[in-house]
């Protein structure tokens, strides 16, 4: 770990089980956030577009994306509405904070 403002990843590889996790974090003011679309030819040669949201510091990134190999399904709109969701939380727990540590004072 690091002290002060300093960034830093926190990587965690646990196995239990016969299942191993890993778990990265990314502590660090200077995070970019990227979405697009990767073309993909499927089956056939059919062309699908696959939309991707990608986290990144100056030393590593992260990258989601829905699964290849056809068009997006039920299941990966449904995990979009979970991300939007985590980061509407996320959003109003930094405003909360920020409100906080700043006397009231609103964005």
């Amino acid at each position: 770990m690091t002290s002060g403002d300093e960034p830093y990843t926190y990587v965690v590889t646990r196995e239990a089980r016969g299942h191993t996790y890993r778990g990265i974090s990314f502590y660090d003011s200077a995070v970019r956030v990227a979405t697009g679309m990767i073309n993909e030819r499927g089956a056939g040669g059919v062309v699908y577009q696959r939309p991707y949201v990608s986290l990144g510091t100056n030393d590593v990134e992260a990258t989601l994306s829905t699964r290849g190999g056809g068009p997006v399904t039920l299941a990966d709109v449904e995990l979009a509405e979970r991300l939007a969701g985590a980061a509407d939380r996320y959003l109003a727990m930094c405003r909360e904070q920020y409100e906080e540590c700043h006397g009231g004072q609103q964005l």
